[in-house]
């Protein structure tokens, strides 16, 4: 997925928040568990769904410049289901923290949605110098895989130009 279509799909996910989070906020003043889970937890679901897991991921995939927001998404499902728990001051003081963290992944999902391609586009060469000094490059990074014969996995191999760890 481009970078621009990867912006888009970003804004979508944003969208599904907000909308999620004022359900939230509905839910909880109205005492409606029910109205949660069908207004907040399945929509963030089938929205969760839509983004790669890390084993799906491609390299080319430029949804990770966007991660704060599907980390947002899983935030903001874990806040509802803390939500909808029995209240007691100890599970109070762990709502807290987890609207925190739910602030927090927002707020750096809009300003990843705020980046323009060339600061995404500098951001990913600086990081690509980087790689290159300490490792080789990008594809010298480690990557695992599934032996299809074993079901072990296994470390694959890497370009004979990458630095050997020690």
């Amino acid at each position: 997925m481009g970078l621009t279509e990867a912006r888009q799909f970003a804004k979508g996910t944003l969208r599904v928040i907000n909308e999620a989070e004022q359900s939230l906020i509905d839910g909880i003043q109205l005492g409606d568990g029910t109205g949660i889970i069908k207004h907040v937890q399945k929509p963030l679901q089938a929205e969760l769904e839509r983004w790669p897991t890390l084993i799906e991921r491609q390299p080319d995939d430029q949804r990770e410049h966007f991660a704060y927001c599907q980390d947002a998404a899983l935030q903001l499902q874990s806040l509802s289901y803390s939500a909808t728990r029995e209240r007691t001051v100890e599970s109070t003081k762990y709502l807290r923290k987890d609207e925190a963290a739910y602030h927090k992944a927002k707020q750096k999902c809009e300003q990843q949605l705020r980046a323009t391609d060339s600061q995404i586009k500098s951001a990913v060469a600086a990081e690509d110098a980087e790689l290159k000094k300490k490792f080789g490059g990008r594809e010298c990074l480690t990557v695992y895989d599934v032996d299809k014969q074993t079901g072990q996995i296994v470390e694959q191999a890497k370009p004979a130009h990458c630095k050997k760890s020690t």
